[in-house]
């Protein structure tokens, strides 16, 4: 790996903890504070830490790839993807959070679709051709 492709994924990670706390306190607030059931509440606050995601990733950890597609059809791509990403939260969540709290259980899905979201994102949405 060189320095770049280091640096990247050290901002990609950066991003992340960003996203992933926007993604679990939203979870948490919507299911603790105001009732709202686990899945839907799932749905919203994925939502909310993808949309940053796209934001912070396109313009910073992937920003000196030089980029030919224009921002709507990387939007997309990104949005197929995360909703692939969002059935694989919400399946683990689902089969999980019988046994175990549920924000253990948001946290343990979240974790589990890191790598995805990271090679999906470098080769499919921000890549450079």
């Amino acid at each position: 790996m060189t320095a770049s492709e280091t640096f990247r994924l050290a901002r990609f990670a950066a991003v992340g903890l960003v996203n992933t706390s926007l993604d679990i306190g939203l979870f948490w607030m919507l299911t603790t504070l105001v009732g709202i059931p686990i899945l839907i509440a799932n749905t919203g606050s994925y939502s909310a830490g993808a949309i940053n995601s796209f934001v912070l990733n396109k313009y910073w950890t992937f920003g000196d790839i030089q980029q030919r597609d224009p921002m709507g059809r990387q939007f997309i791509r990104f949005l197929l993807f995360n909703l692939m990403g969002l059935a694989v939260s919400s399946l683990m969540i689902w089969l999980i959070v019988h046994i175990i709290p549920s924000l253990l259980a948001k946290v343990i899905a979240t974790a589990g679709t890191l790598l995805w979201n990271y090679l999906i994102s470098k080769s499919l949405v921000y890549h450079h051709g």
